[in-house]
């Protein structure tokens, strides 16, 4: 985890010209909602396909086992929907090791919900305190992002399953039979019908766009005309962000390290944007080559680590200290000639424009410093950066894996912290919605529950294209029943 790095002002205009960083400038929650609704059927690599079809051969599969060859509802209940919360809703990501423990937490927690649940289904108020704390609780937990986030919302939907169809506890039993088989199943398909390897393809072209980038810098250092390069490297980046944005807003790993990947894709962008600036050819000086070839040999360090990401190993970190050390130099030399111009005869505006000139140069190599820090994070590990002209980073000491949550969790554990607000509230209207579905004695009361559940999975940026998407799904699913009852 690095502290935020503190960079230097720079107030000439001149200076600032060049300072054209191309964050997106959001329109605000509208224009994602109106591109979340132009995209509602946009699927490049086909993974809501996939995810459809195969809660399509296992979910009826597992009913029809459960309650035409065992001829136990329960049983075919539990794992109808939990083949539904386990491959639809909580769809776990990342390597096969990384799924199956998540899947083996999930049975374990939606083992204990199911007792808990079942055991409440008679009550009234006891079903709905219980549904508030679990709530709260289960959303609260989400916070560590990764699987965690991923998997919450299945482990709710099992409780209310449970607490919402009344039962005996001596059917107890075959509910967690029936659980524990869609785990099971859920983690066979997931690994064996069109497995998916979102973080593998992404690192993947990762190190392709940042090999690209290294190749521009070590152009430029050659003091050729990087254009080719330039143009491989659009490629390159354009496609890590379409990779990215196929991911939606799907959590890529433990929050630390997603804010690394974000950095990371957005230093790809920023990287390119100074390389074009930088004039090549014999306006460059040796220092400056020696400084391009230093960025160069980084931004191959930084693809090299992530190439140990793709095989599922961390790899040798970068040699952070060179570029520094380069970039120091530079400095130095850069400030001396500086002074000596001033000093001289040397006009105001020829001194500014020398600046100008390799001002570029500068924030690209800070950039891929920038870069390898994230790498090094991307894996795990701590990364330090001292004395570095434009700021210091400094690691925070290893910790353990409850130090590691207590920290995630500790800061939200306020009224105050919007995090918790939000778990309350959601709590709230899943226990209100449960009040409301038991009093009201409709049938299938259950279902008022889960449609809250549903709501509450969106985000402020997709909320309408969610509406607008269950609408459509609930319609065409009462139309299919309809026809097929």
């Amino acid at each position: 985890m690095l502290r935020p790095l503190v960079g230097k002002v720079f107030t000439d205009t001149a200076l600032c010209r060049h300072v054209s960083l191309d964050y997106a400038a959001g329109g605000g929650h509208a224009s994602a909602m109106i591109a979340a609704l132009r995209n509602l059927a946009h699927d490049p690599d086909r993974t809501a396909l996939h995810r459809s079809l195969r809660v399509g051969l296992v979910m009826p599969v597992l009913f029809a086992f459960g309650l035409h060859g065992l001829e136990n509802p329960q049983l075919a209940l539990l794992a109808a929907f939990g083949a539904f919360s386990t491959m639809a809703m909580a769809d776990f990501i990342g390597p096969h090791r990384s799924r199956l423990v998540a899947y083996l937490v999930l049975m374990l927690v939606g083992s204990a919900l199911i007792v808990i649940g079942t055991a409440l289904s008679s009550t009234l108020w006891p079903a709905v305190i219980a549904m508030l704390v679990i709530g709260v609780t289960l959303q609260f937990v989400a916070v560590l992002g990764g699987q965690y986030m991923l998997g919450n919302n299945a482990a709710i939907l099992v409780f209310v399953l449970c607490a919402m169809v009344p039962a005996s506890n001596d059917l107890i039993p075959d509910r967690l039979g029936g659980w524990i088989l869609a785990c099971a199943c859920a983690a066979i398909a997931t690994a064996l019908l069109w497995p998916r390897h979102e973080r593998r393809d992404l690192y993947q072209q990762l190190v392709e766009a940042v090999y690209a980038l290294a190749t521009v810098a070590r152009t430029i250092a050659a003091g050729d005309c990087p254009g080719s390069s330039i143009d491989r490297s659009k490629t390159e980046i354009d496609r890590v962000r379409a990779l990215h944005s196929a991911l939606g807003f799907r959590p890529s790993g433990p929050a630390g390290q997603r804010r690394a990947l974000l950095g990371l894709i957005d230093d790809l962008g920023q990287c390119l944007a100074f390389a074009v600036a930088v004039p090549a050819g014999s306006q460059m000086s040796a220092e400056d080559r020696r400084l391009a070839d230093a960025a160069a040999t980084t931004l191959d360090a930084v693809a090299d680590v992530l190439a140990g990401c793709v095989d599922g190993h961390s790899g040798k970190q970068p040699d952070l200290e060179v570029l520094v050390a380069v970039r120091h130099r530079h400095r130095e030399l850069l400030h001396a000639a500086t002074q000596t111009a001033v000093a001289g005869d040397t006009p105001a505006s020829a001194v500014v424009m020398a600046v100008e000139a390799v001002f570029p140069l500068r924030v690209l190599s800070f950039v891929a410093l920038s870069m390898a820090t994230n790498a090094i994070v991307l894996t795990g590990q701590t990364a330090r950066v001292v004395g570095d002209d434009f700021g210091m980073a400094e690691p925070v000491a290893a910790e353990g894996t409850l130090q590691h949550y207590l920290r995630m969790l500790a800061p939200h554990l306020s009224p105050h912290s919007v995090w918790f607000r939000n778990c309350a509230r959601a709590g709230a209207a899943l226990a209100l919605s449960m009040l409301i579905a038991k009093l009201s004695g409709i049938e299938h009361a259950f279902w008022v529950v889960l449609a809250t559940l549903t709501v509450l999975r969106s985000n402020v940026a997709t909320t309408g294209a969610t509406v607008v998407s269950a609408v459509i799904g609930t319609f065409a699913g009462f139309l299919l029943a309809t026809a097929a009852t």
